[in-house]
């Protein structure tokens, strides 16, 4: 519900700017992109990468399957 007072060129920019921050949210991926299999063994221990990315990127990489290259961080976890 928007406010009497905005019109609806202030509503659509308000849309637009809403979904433009939702995209660079960040989603943590246990692998580097989704369906990805990313564990493996070293030193007798099991180690998994793990990704922080952007939503809409992991939303594209979901769609493509594929990897984009594009990541906040990532890190590596040996249990």
């Amino acid at each position: 519900m928007r406010h009497p007072s905005m019109t609806t060129s202030g509503t659509r920019w308000a849309v637009a700017i809403v979904l433009a921050l939702a995209f660079f949210l960040p989603v943590r991926l246990p692998c580097s992109f989704p369906g990805q299999d990313c564990a493996e063994i070293r030193d007798k221990r099991l180690c998994r990468d793990g990704d922080l990315e952007p939503l809409g990127f992991y939303l594209v990489e979901r769609v493509l399957r594929r990897d984009l290259g594009f990541a906040y961080s990532t890190t590596r976890a040996c249990e």
